[in-house]
């Protein structure tokens, strides 16, 4: 009993990521609105195929995420804005809970299970928000423990779930469906036995039988087998990879860089002072790919993490916390179980007050800088006439108004490989960064009758000497009016 009771203190510092994860999440994550704009846009008029949102006619569309939107849109229409954050809040513990059930399957050490666990959601904040990639990394953390459970126990009645995932991952995010499958790969390197390489050799014809399932009922969703290979429509494009700041390529310098660094010194410096067990090839591919994947793109990071807590787990399986801990504190053992019994009891405190923060501070309106600029237009123009000019990040909340705009967040739609019509991107791109974009040409081919722009952009500059257009509302940076961050500008010309 009193086992059980250390334990379940233990597990209370679990809590730690997970309330940093919920306070994170009281800011929503952009991309909200334009999930919620797919998801309402389902349940009216069906699963488009020809993009209804953008002023952009006849573009060839794929909702990668339409489960994922609908989803959230039932979560919306039930329980409001703090039903997301609610939702968000469950698949993280959720996620928490399976990465620590397979760090200890992966090393059969709880204490250092727990650890890793806790380092490793620390940082997954930035990245446990309300998009369709926490479903993601939920699926394929399951899919690793399966594959995990079934070289363990050496039964193919775990593989079963494999199929099941793909179904799942293929229609709430098709674009990372193909990840299943590249997880897959070093678990396959297992049924070779390579000396010195190979620990675990596993039967190679259960796994190419699950692959094939997993293949086979990738083609049950919307869009056929055009949302199986939607990554390569998408991925590689030098605009995507240039203007969106997750797929560029990791800079040390930045904050995601860091962690990534940290996380590397952690893993190198520990197992190069502890001799550890030596790595399977599974673990040391998955490592060694998601390490690439980290460098290439920005995007690349949080799995990059999750596996790293994974692999070092496993590296340091066999050390003893406790009785290193009982070694270097002797008698004093007894007031840091004490201490940490304590702690743990005003973790679980701390997390009910999180609780009762974020919903009484959970406000979209607060954090939605353009808010205000979209309930102006509504107002005051109608709205099934008006054509806006967006910048990437902000289109998304205007499309959910109701309002039909030049550019969102949904990148890919603007490539021509995928809409099959002009490459918007590219054209976006060169307009916030080329002095010498043709502005002129570009108003007299788009017809915009509304434009909402930043005002340290070179857009702005055009047109604020330009007699056609009137500014008819700013968007402030303080509640004195001193700075405009944005302007919302009318074309008044003939």
């Amino acid at each position: 009993m009193k086992k059980a009771l250390k334990e379940y203190y233990g597990l209370l510092f679990l809590l730690i990521p997970l309330i940093i994860i919920i306070m994170h999440n009281v800011k929503p994550n952009n991309d909200i609105w334009f999930l919620l704009g797919n998801g309402k846009y389902i349940f009216k008029h069906g699963i488009p195929h020809i993009d209804p949102f953008s002023i952009h006619e006849g573009f060839n569309y794929i909702m990668q995420q339409w489960l994922s939107s609908a989803i959230l849109w039932k979560i919306y229409s039930f329980f409001g804005k703090r039903g997301i954050l609610f939702f968000v809040s469950i698949i993280a513990a959720i996620l928490i809970g399976v990465y620590y059930k397979l760090c200890c399957l992966i090393s059969n050490n709880k204490k250092i299970s727990l650890i890793t666990t806790i380092l490793v959601f620390i940082p997954m904040q930035y990245y446990v928000v309300s998009r369709p990639q926490i479903l993601t990394y939920l699926i394929l953390l399951i899919e690793i423990l399966l594959l995990e459970l079934y070289i363990k126990k050496d039964n193919a009645k775990y593989l079963i779930g494999l199929p099941i995932l793909s179904l799942l991952e293929i229609n709430l995010h098709s674009t990372m469906w193909p990840f299943l499958f590249i997880v897959m790969l070093p678990y396959l390197l297992n049924c070779i036995k390579i000396k010195n390489i190979t620990i675990d050799k596993i039967r190679w014809k259960p796994l190419i039988i699950a692959i094939v399932g997993m293949i086979l009922v990738g083609f049950i969703n919307p869009y056929g087998y055009k949302n199986m290979l939607i990554i390569l429509n998408s991925y590689g494009s030098k605009a995507i990879n240039t203007g969106i700041v997750e797929m560029q390529y990791l800079s040390l310098e930045s904050s995601i860089g860091k962690v990534t660094l940290i996380f590397l010194l952690v893993y190198f410096g520990l197992t190069g002072l502890i001799k550890g067990k030596i790595l399977d090839i599974r673990h040391l591919c998955l490592f060694s790919g998601f390490m690439i994947l980290n460098f290439s793109h920005n995007k690349g990071a949080p799995y990059f993490w999750l596996i790293t807590g994974l692999v070092l787990a496993y590296r340091l399986a066999d050390i003893n916390i406790e009785k290193f801990v009982k070694g270097v504190l002797g008698k004093h053992l007894n007031i840091l179980t004490s201490i940490m019994q304590v702690l743990s009891f005003f973790i679980l405190l701390s997390f009910g007050y999180t609780l009762i923060l974020s919903c009484k501070y959970y406000s979209w309106k607060t954090f939605t800088s353009y808010f205000d600029a979209a309930n102006y237009i509504v107002d005051n123009y109608d709205v099934e006439n008006v054509r806006l000019f967006t910048d990437f990040d902000s289109g998304g909340f205007f499309e959910y108004m109701g309002i039909k705009c030049y550019i969102d967040g949904r990148a890919e739609l603007y490539l021509k490989k995928f809409n099959h019509k002009k490459d918007i991107m590219d054209e976006y791109i060169s307009l916030a960064n080329n002095r010498h974009f043709d502005f002129e040409s570009f108003l007299n081919e788009y017809h915009f009758t509304l434009l909402f722009v930043d005002t340290d952009s070179l857009f702005h500059d055009y047109l604020i000497e330009n007699e056609n257009y009137k500014v008819v509302y700013n968007e402030w940076f303080d509640t004195d009016k001193t700075f405009a961050i944005k302007k919302l500008f009318e074309y008044v010309g003939d």
